[in-house]
């Protein structure tokens, strides 16, 4: 799923869907008995009630934005679905050393494609491997550096101990070279939650501090590799990657062999002794709390130079992604945030519609940058769905962390807790809920730590009417991404055919994606687009209008219109699109 951009475009869900809806029919079939608990419950009827919610937002907003944040977010309900009907208590743990395996070798050869790249990627020189966002990837690193740490140190199994310990290293280094530093804070965080819960902490804190040596070395040896760091020609990047991959091996053994060491050593520290020294190093960090507060001047200067740094353009740092991690600058964050405030002042009940962020940014942009997420998941949700939307999502997010202290002492409890709390984290500070990979990650380990969270009450569903109605919960996801599925990948199937070689096909396949999904603009035009395309002026404007009455604020929509139409009727087209878009280049200097 990372390797397709994360599960990213729509033409990728419906499958998802289906495979999730899969697992839990067959959970459903085979099963005689179901844990059942009420996390599970409220887990469930929040997700399920916050695409539900999203779907319904198309009665006040262009439907088609509102349909597909729906259909992603039933991906998600439908992962938990999954994992509530075929994870039992007893094998929660396998769920999260799957997740855990799955995200370090992603984050391991998303570094091998950015040290060995056949071509300059768009992302410039910041590793985006290999979901196609930086920031993206540098939490895959950061879930699988949380996830190889905790292995190293509390697996069973030695050589898993020491395989894990030495993908720590390329997972170090591809967090590093991502320069996120969203997913570095998430990182810091998960760690010290990873700590904090972790039963076997003294014999987990000696394994960081073995393996964070080699970590370290290789780390600092990426940070001063100008070509990994700052532009560069592509066979200059390809050569300084093959160096520090060969550099890398002996890192990687002996960071393997560190865990290793860890087995023969004894800490024996008095409970008594563990609990002075945290008092004095709790003590400690107040003290020091305390004096950087009072030499910044206290805590209203120390929040609004803060607010002033993050609110400011990103410093100038001669092309050094090196000065990119210390740099405080929100890369324009604010600017998001403060259209997405003013949409919660317009409408704080129910939003302004799922999806609608994009259309209020570029009608309200001071930036020519061209985003359609504000970069923070509970802000976006306020927006776009209004408290209503909020409450459910927060109540979903919520009952994992309940289930934080049942399930810690569980195999696989405190590393679950761990990457779930660096995934709120990091959500606060970037789009992650619309890349699935990453959002499915969290699913998982939230799910798992419910399930480890679980009681004793249990359900038979072996009785023949009971058996048949789980069964049909389970396959109705099916159904739906039946139709998910036959909607966005005729639709995508038309974009891609809108060429003027191809423009026939372009009309067939977006008069399919009509037939699917016939409250959509989309499908009109794009079959616009390809009547244009071969000289059909008249039918194009028709087009064009029928996917104004479907989503009227659609500026490409109206531009498109302008290009067709003639006299007054150009004008109008035209200058609703500027209003729409107004620092668009297409109508700023047309």
């Amino acid at each position: 799923l990372a390797s397709v951009s994360g599960g990213y475009f729509p033409h990728q869900w419906g499958i998802l869907i289906a495979a999730f809806a899969v697992v839990g029919t067959t959970a459903a079939l085979l099963k005689d008995v179901l844990e059942v608990s009420r996390r599970d419950i409220v887990f469930l009827a929040a997700l399920w009630g916050f695409a539900l919610w999203e779907l319904t937002s198309a009665a006040w907003a262009p439907a088609e934005p509102a349909v597909l944040e729906g259909e992603r977010t039933v991906i998600y309900a439908a992962c938990a679905s999954a994992v509530f009907l075929a994870v039992r208590r007893t094998t929660a743990p396998i769920l999260v050393a799957g997740v855990g395996l799955g995200s370090i070798v992603a984050g391991v050869l998303g570094l091998a494609e950015h040290l060995f790249p056949s071509d300059l990627r768009p992302a410039g020189y910041r590793l985006a491997d290999p979901i196609g966002y930086a920031n993206a990837d540098g939490f895959l690193a950061a879930a699988g550096l949380l996830f190889a740490l905790s292995f190293a140190a509390t697996d069973g199994h030695r050589a898993r101990r020491a395989i894990s310990a030495a993908a720590c290293v390329p997972l170090a280094t591809g967090l590093y070279l991502s320069f996120s530093r969203g997913s570095f804070i998430a990182f810091a965080l998960g760690l010290v939650v990873l700590v904090a819960v972790e039963p076997r902490r003294l014999r987990f804190a000696a394994t960081f501090g073995a393996v964070s040596i080699p970590c370290l070395i290789t780390v600092l040896l990426a940070a001063h590799s100008p070509d990994l760091t700052s532009a560069a020609p592509l066979a200059d990047i390809q050569a300084a990657g093959r160096r520090l991959a060969i550099e890398l091996i002996p890192l990687c053994v002996i960071s393997a062999a560190a865990a290793m060491a860890i087995d023969r050593v004894q800490v024996d520290i008095t409970p008594t002794t563990r609990r002075r020294l945290a008092q004095i190093l709790a003590l400690g960090g107040l003290v020091v709390v305390c004096a950087g507060v009072v030499v910044a001047g206290g805590p209203i200067a120390i929040t609004r130079q803060g607010m002033s740094s993050f609110s400011a353009a990103p410093t100038e740092n001669s092309g050094d992604l090196n000065a990119r991690l210390l740099d405080v600058s929100g890369n324009a964050r604010a600017d998001y945030w403060r259209v997405a405030l003013w949409m919660v002042e317009r409408e704080p009940v129910v939003g302004m519609g799922a999806g609608s962020f994009h259309r209020w940014w570029l009608e309200r942009r001071t930036l020519d940058q061209d985003v359609r997420n504000a970069h923070n998941l509970y802000l976006e949700t306020l927006a776009e769905l209004g408290i209503v939307g909020l409450g459910l999502l927060l109540a979903a997010l919520a009952v994992p962390l309940s289930a934080v202290r049942r399930a810690r002492r569980s195999a696989g409890g405190p590393v679950a807790a761990a990457v779930y709390s660096a995934f709120l984290v990091h959500a606060a500070l970037d789009w992650d809920w619309q890349i699935p990979v990453i959002t499915l990650i969290a699913v998982a380990c939230g799910g798992a730590l419910i399930a480890l969270a679980r009681g004793d009450h249990e359900v038979s569903i072996a009785a023949r009417g009971r058996r048949t109605a789980f069964v049909l919960v389970a396959l109705a996801p099916l159904i739906f991404a039946i139709g998910v599925h036959g909607g966005n990948s005729r639709m995508q199937a038309a974009q891609d055919a809108l060429d003027p070689g191809q423009a026939r096909r372009a009309v067939a396949e977006a008069r399919g994606a009509r037939r699917w999904m016939p409250w959509a603009a989309s499908p009109w035009r794009v079959t616009g687009e390809a009547l244009t395309l071969t000289g059909q002026r008249q039918d194009a404007v028709v087009a064009f209008r029928r996917a104004l009455a479907a989503n009227e604020d659609d500026w490409e929509t109206w531009f498109d219109l302008s290009l067709v139409e003639t006299g007054m009727r150009r004008t109008v087209a035209f200058d609703r699109a500027r209003a729409l878009n107004p620092r668009t280049p297409e109508v700023v200097d047309p």
